[in-house]
């Protein structure tokens, strides 16, 4: 099992499996939201992953067919469901609070990168969004 919670505690999760996939976006919309060069992002399945503890402070913030879901008290983003994914959900990896099993599995949007990264490592890196076939791997199998 994952635990994790949003920036001042009032929201807590839990992921009850591994995730599918785990991933950095490196577009302008994930370097904004998160305020960093680029977002770790984890791909998980909706019927492992609830909320434990302040559902009620829980606001959707949409954007598009994207809507993140964000801790009303301290704004930090907690998941995210999207329409072009339905199978899958997001959770930014830097609110998990135990380690997952896996590690990033590849970049995307790397093109969009901000000009001051340059990621130096050998994980595979896709200027925009993944290959449709690597896109059908995020649907849970049952």
């Amino acid at each position: 099992m994952l635990t994790g919670e949003c920036y001042c505690g009032s929201v807590k999760y839990q992921v009850d499996g591994d995730l599918i996939r785990m991933y950095c976006c490196h577009c302008a919309t994930c370097r904004k939201v998160t305020g960093a060069s680029f977002s770790t992002t984890a791909v998980v399945d909706p019927k492992l992953f609830s909320v434990v503890e302040g559902q009620e402070h829980v606001v959707e913030a949409p954007q598009g067919p994207h809507a993140r879901r964000h801790c009303g008290k301290c704004h930090c983003w907690v998941y995210s469901v999207s329409e072009p994914f339905p199978a899958v959900m997001f959770l930014p990896c830097g609110t998990l609070t135990s380690t997952p099993q896996r590690t990033i599995d590849y970049h995307v949007f790397y093109s969009q990168r901000a000009g001051w990264t340059d990621v130096q490592d050998d994980i595979p890196k896709y200027d925009e969004m993944l290959p449709e076939e690597e896109l059908a791997r995020w649907v849970p199998a049952g």
